[in-house]
């Protein structure tokens, strides 16, 4: 094995990034699991051991399979409907379109797909998919396909406009999976972190089954030694676009649950079949690096951008090392990287420290601390919560080459401060020094002073870090601060009392409360109690509020941020409007509450479908146009809690008007007498009133269509007639009266 410390792989791996999928886990509290505890840590708390019997595998292949999609055509755009898909998905989606004019292979090339992913009911973020080819059926006709890879159990799409085209329409749209040669395996623990992976199916069955209960106790245990839970990891194998050729992280979110999402590159994929197949008990480095990135902090964005809050390297590697301590089941699996392997306990042993070495002692006092304590116990450090810091890590960056400069000169070291060893030990200590006293930047004095008096107590030849160690112990193990109760958030009526409340454990803790206005001022109330209370008004309704706890030590956490205002009611409909052809129209909904938020839904006349619409304001608008004749739309509102309600519907429409008015109609005796009308408008019905010759009243008859017909007799003959037409919004016309003779 190569010597390396316990942070090796920083460079190799610096361009891995980070997702995020919103969800809860496919199969968690399944009621499938034998009896007794998954998880049992040992008397003395320094290792968990996993029940591997309750671990419950699933591996099945994906089935190819294809299926029509319902797709429109709207403003130059085609539309799908929401289909469901399997996760990990191979897909193939084949879309048919035509157009009188405008439509070529060039100007083809540039149409992108944004698909749409939920997974379980949580939605995912957009991804914007190339072209991947096109099918020329003529010159007005086109076959386009898209080939991706489903992040979710459900999508719906929409493409990029379709420009300069005439009659444009969408003529057919399939869906064909084609994961046939590619494996789902799913790992399910009872109440724990679950695992499902799409892998080549070329894998040997009884190697992956004994990798994949590793890997679920792997996460298990990062999940125990960091304090946070993905719920469910996903992994994609030999994924063609992934970003470096070794794996790229990523997560996706939005409920209080967030999953992990693992991306794999190919020539990761055949690296880690290989290890698999050939070594009974081993993981890659770029799995249990990768897997470790997830669980480094408490939230992530919706997004699939990177998401560090700092650099995040160095403590992944740790942090996935220990995970492997920590567990008793997976504590001699091999970690294998370059044909190179070796254990936990390894990584220490191969290493000759020289008398300056401080990572070294400082990364023997963290196993003691370990095994006295509990792993888990160290989740301040590994798991590196955000809300601790935002401060850059990076090796390389100038604030810490300027701390590696400061020590090396306080304590005369004699040591290259570009050296990756001696910058990752700073790394770590300045980690520390921030975890302790959470410092917003790095100043000279302080750090001179936390080195001479809490790291060394005075003494530059002391490498032991004793008080250092201590002083950690103390302020997060013995007497950890906590937040044991979060506040909520508080629904009321304009002129009640808002109590929120907040309990903590700790030694002498302080309470700082922190305000911020609807119109997003912000105050902070210094106070001695963990409640806070005032008065509803208009003002102040939508007012959010967070607290900031602080103990003995100067450590500091930060509560949920709650929100306190009245619940979201609508106070008046969208109403049914008509317009002009071809201009604008529109209709607005008005509601009360905090923290609103608009989405319209709209459904052509005749369509039984609802589609969501770019609208997201307390006004609906369109062109109105011969195809939008007759359109529903409601509008759904969410306010800050979460709470949603959804209007009535509307209907928007070309007006009422009588276009041609009947004339009298005749015809000799025996025969029919006809007469018709003509009118525009949206759901136009029709009624024919008649008053015979000689009588006072007038009858509704039978006829409902925009003509009408009767035989001529001696009662119709002399009659009057007329119709009303009513539109969809109510309105009604009535026609002139016509006569209704015999014809001699």
């Amino acid at each position: 094995m190569k010597k390396r410390n316990l942070l090796r792989r920083f460079a190799a791996l610096g361009l891995s990034a980070t997702i995020c999928i919103s969800a809860m886990p496919f199969c968690k509290n399944s009621g499938i699991f034998a009896n007794g505890a998954f998880v049992t840590p040992s008397n003395d708390q320094s290792a968990i051991t996993m029940d591997e019997m309750q671990i419950s595998l699933q591996i099945t292949p994906y089935e190819q399979k294809s299926s029509s999609v319902s797709v429109y055509a709207e403003n130059d755009i085609v539309k799908g409907n929401p289909t469901s898909c399997e996760m990990l998905d191979r897909i193939s989606l084949t879309i048919g379109v035509e157009a009188a004019s405008g439509l070529s292979e060039n100007r083809l090339s540039s149409i992108a797909l944004y698909v749409h992913h939920s997974l379980n009911g949580a939605e995912c973020p957009v991804r914007s998919i190339p072209l991947t080819s096109i099918n020329k059926i003529s010159d007005t006709q086109y076959e386009l396909r898209y080939d991706f890879i489903t992040y979710g159990t459900e999508l719906w799409f929409e493409t990029s406009y379709f420009s300069g085209v005439t009659d444009f329409n969408a003529e057919y749209c399939n869906f064909q999976s084609v994961s046939s040669d590619y494996l789902k395996a799913e790992a399910v623990t009872p109440d724990g972190e679950n695992l499902f992976v799409c892998i080549p199916a070329k894998v040997n069955t009884n190697a992956l089954q004994k990798w994949l209960k590793n890997i679920v106790m792997y996460i298990n245990s990062l999940s125990d030694v960091t304090g946070f839970s993905r719920g469910t990891m996903y992994m994609l194998f030999d994924d063609a676009e992934c970003a470096t050729a070794h794996s790229a992280n990523y997560k996706l979110d939005s409920k209080k649950e967030i999953n992990g999402f693992t991306v794999f590159g190919v020539n990761t994929t055949e690296e880690v079949i290989d290890v698999m197949t050939e070594k009974n008990n081993a993981i890659t480095w770029s799995v249990m690096h990768e897997l470790s990135h997830s669980y480094a902090c408490h939230t992530a964005n919706n997004t699939f951008d990177t998401n560090y809050n700092y650099h995040d390297e160095v403590h992944t590697n740790v942090r996935g090392i220990t995970a492997i301590f920590n567990c008793e089941n997976i504590r001699d699996i091999d970690i294998w990287e370059s044909g190179n392997t070796g254990k936990y306990n390894t990584i220490y042993n191969k290493r000759t420290p020289d008398e300056n070495d401080f990572l070294f002692y400082m990364a023997k006092k963290f196993v003691n601390i370990g095994e006295q304590y509990g792993w888990n116990k160290l989740e301040f450090f590994f798991g590196a919560d955000n809300s601790i810091s935002d401060f850059d890590h990076s090796y390389s960056c100038e604030t810490n080459l300027h701390a590696a400069n400061v020590l090396k000169d306080y304590l005369d070291l004699d040591v290259t401060v570009t050296n990756p060893d001696y910058l990752k030990f700073v790394n770590v200590l300045h980690r520390l020094y921030l975890l302790c006293w959470d410092h917003p930047e790095f100043e000279d004095a302080s750090f001179r002073q936390f080195i001479s008096v809490c790291f060394n107590n005075g003494d530059p030849s002391d490498n032991s870090g004793t008080d250092l160690i201590q002083r950690f112990i103390r302020s997060n193990i013995e007497c950890p601060l906590a937040i044991t109760s979060q506040p909520a958030n508080v629904e009321a009526k304009i002129g009640e009392n808002i109590n929120i409340s907040v309990a903590a454990s700790g030694e002498n803790i302080k309470y700082q409360w922190n305000i911020i206005e609807p119109d997003n001022s912000t105050t902070v109330e210094h106070m001695d109690t963990p409640e806070y209370s005032y008065t509803l008004t208009e003002e102040n309704n939508g007012r959010k509020i967070f607290c900031e706890i602080i103990d003995k030590y100067g450590k500091s956490l930060c509560t949920d941020t709650v929100i306190a205002g009245t619940p979201v009611e609508i106070i008046s409909h969208p109403d049914n409007t008509t317009g002009e052809l071809n201009k604008l129209v529109s209709t607005s909904v008005k509601a009360e509450g905090c923290g609103l938020k608009y989405q319209w839904y709209e459904r052509n006349a005749g369509t039984s479908y609802w589609a969501r619409a770019k609208d997201t304001d307390d006004t609906y608008s369109c062109t109105l146009t011969k195809f939008r004749d007759g359109k529903e739309v409601y509008c759904e509102i969410t306010d800050a809690f979460g709470n949603k309600v959804r209007s009535r519907s509307a209907t928007l429409g070309l007006p009422l008007e009588i276009l041609r008015q009947p004339i009298n109609g005749s015809a000799p005796m025996g025969q029919i007498a006809r007469t018709t009308l003509k009118a525009s408008g949206s759901g136009l019905r029709y009624r024919w009133f008649i008053r015979y010759k000689g009588d006072i009243y007038w009858y509704s008859t039978s006829s409902v269509s925009p003509a009408y017909s009767c035989v001529i007799n001696e009662r119709t003959k002399g009659s009057m007639l007329y119709c009303e037409v009513t539109d969809v919004f109510g309105k009604k016309k009535k026609t002139n009266t016509v006569l209704i003779s015999e014809k001699r």
